[in-house]
């Protein structure tokens, strides 16, 4: 897998994942109680992590002997660290957002469903390369 291919994929998520975030605060939080608006963004957010994914590690399905374990956590803690970067530039930069907040978000213990999506998105890397090796 070339980083080119790697940046476009994730560079597409990012794109989707911020539509999400929109959509969800725009349309679904008027419409639905609180937890459905929660659970529905993340449902969402995980079929978009799944489908584009899917296209980004192609290469991963496709060959003919799997990815060393240390590359397919490679990929994983670049997807993860970017994401979470991304996220908190966003949250600080351009929602204007507290430490607390962005950290609140993370808060699985209280019902954020943020850390979910993370590690969906952090398995991805493995479960695409297994789905190519038991074909």
């Amino acid at each position: 897998m070339t980083l080119g291919r790697f940046l476009a994929m994730w560079s597409f998520m990012a794109v989707a994942m911020t539509l999400n975030g929109i959509g969800r605060e725009l349309l679904l939080r008027p419409l639905l109680p609180s937890w459905a608006t929660a659970l529905s963004s993340a449902v969402l957010g995980v079929l978009w992590i799944g489908l584009i994914t899917r296209w980004g590690f192609r290469p991963l399905r496709t060959a003919t002997t799997p990815p060393p374990p240390t590359t397919l956590a490679g990929y994983t803690i670049a997807l993860v660290g970017l994401t979470v970067v991304f996220e908190t530039v966003l949250g600080r930069f351009v929602d204007h957002k507290s430490w607390a907040e962005i950290l609140e978000h993370y808060a699985l213990w209280r019902g954020e469903l943020w850390p979910i999506v993370l590690a969906w998105l952090g398995v991805t890397p493995w479960f695409w390369a297994r789905r190519g090796a038991i074909r």
